[in-house]
């Protein structure tokens, strides 16, 4: 069914909507999607000032599919700019990433940690926060285009990869017949 949003309060009512006929408690439904009741309640009462992120998570629990429609808007305009506003977003989350580390000072970790090696041996946040900050630093290489000026972001993500391969080879012992 398409349904035309104008409004905050009409995506509210879609949320709820969507939420009743699969017969959810609101309580069980935020629960299952990651976020708060209190959160899934102001989504419902159709706030104004809601985290994008989190109505997407709702959303995506409810099986909604969000699509849009942009008059005169060519689809390679269109296409170009998604691309780049995904890969603004893969920098913004591989910088909270790189707080998260310098926060908890896992320089050091990091240098010998790997995705899958060291990280075992850490304790659980530190390896969690070491493994988002890799999953991170892949996405925003993933997302660069290949006429992106060399950044700083990029620069640090490469490092970040280039450590955690150094460090597995290092640790296989591939990195001792290079040399």
């Amino acid at each position: 069914m398409h349904y035309t949003i104008d409004q905050a309060s009409d995506i509210g009512g879609v949320i709820r909507a969507a939420r009743k006929a699969q017969q959810l408690r609101q309580d069980d439904a935020a629960g299952s999607m990651g976020v708060s009741e209190s959160f899934l309640g102001k989504a419902e009462a159709g706030a104004e000032s809601v985290q994008w992120g989190k109505l997407f998570l709702i959303l995506q629990g409810l099986g909604v599919r969000v699509s849009v429609d942009i008059p005169d808007a060519d689809e390679g305009l269109l296409k170009a700019q998604s691309i780049k506003a995904q890969h603004r977003a893969a920098v913004r989350a591989f910088r909270a990433a790189e707080q998260t580390a310098e926060k908890w000072k896992l320089r050091g970790e990091l240098l010998s940690a790997t995705p899958t090696g060291t990280l075992s041996t850490l304790r659980p946040e530190r390896a969690k926060a070491i493994a988002e900050l890799f999953r991170k630093a892949k996405r925003v290489l993933d997302t660069a285009s290949p006429d992106a000026r060399a950044s700083d972001t990029l620069t640090r993500a490469r490092n970040v990869l280039a450590h955690a391969e150094d460090a597995s080879e290092q640790k296989t012992g591939k990195g001792n017949a290079r040399k």
